[in-house]
């Protein structure tokens, strides 16, 4: 029969109770990490998804507020000037093929 020395077996036995215990404490922990990646991984599946149009939007608003010539001044946002008359949207009825207005005149 094997001799097992006890101070080491004491010692290996009480290191296993305090880590089964400091799993037992820290569970919540990682569900609650489990959880926000989760949510992050949803969160990136919408963004990659949210749509083309969303994302050209954004680089161009981007590109348009830094290549004004006083761009490092002041963003475009802050001298935007807001229209105050906007004309309506042309009437477009199904079937009927609008008249075309020339402009250049």
């Amino acid at each position: 029969m094997p001799h097992i020395d006890p101070l080491s077996f004491g010692l290996g036995f009480a290191i296993g109770v305090v880590f089964v215990w400091l799993l037992g404490r820290a569970r919540p922990l990682f569900n609650q990490i489990r959880e926000n990646a989760r949510e992050n991984r949803e969160a990136a599946q919408v963004r990659r998804t949210s749509g083309l149009e969303d994302n050209h939007r954004r680089l161009t608003l981007r590109r348009a507020q830094g290549m004004h010539l006083a761009a490092p001044l002041f963003a475009l946002d802050e001298i935007l000037q807001e229209p105050r008359l906007i004309a309506p949207p042309a009437q477009v009825e199904p079937g009927v093929v609008p008249i075309q207005e020339d402009v250049n005149s």
